[in-house]
């Protein structure tokens, strides 16, 4: 066999400038955005917040800037520290009045479910109405 049979010509591929690309995604990305937030203020303040949130996070550290991103965050490890707590002690108490370690991990089985089940459902409600409303 000849190397000119197993060789291919190459096709040449049109060059298109970059900066042509980067203006239609540009064109294309400006078009959706003005459409959809000319039909739906609320989306155009969803839009607006969710770009200053982008924006303060492009910076170190930029969500613990932010005092509301803070305030949620500290309420939440707060929040669960207490409840992780409680567990704790309840097991501690029931411990100490019964010396029963069945009855610990009972207990313990016992604090839990709820918040395994009563998390899950609730997930699925706030995922299903608006948000809002349910505030």
């Amino acid at each position: 066999m000849s190397d000119k049979s197993t060789t291919r010509p190459s096709a040449k591929k049109p060059v298109i400038a970059k900066a042509t690309i980067r203006e239609e995604k540009g064109r294309q990305r400006g078009t959706v955005s003005s459409c959809a937030a000319a039909v739906d203020p609320e989306h155009q303040a969803f839009e607006r917040m969710a770009s200053e949130l982008i924006t303060s996070a492009s910076k170190p550290r930029g969500f613990l800037a932010t005092p509301s991103y803070l305030r949620l965050w500290f309420a939440g490890g707060i929040g669960n520290a207490m409840r992780w707590l409680e567990l704790l002690v309840a097991g501690i108490f029931t411990y100490e009045v019964t010396q029963s370690t069945v009855l610990v991990a009972l207990v313990t089985v016992a604090r839990s479910l709820p918040m395994l089940f009563i998390g899950t459902i609730a997930g699925v409600v706030g995922e299903a109405l608006n948000r809002k409303r349910l505030l």
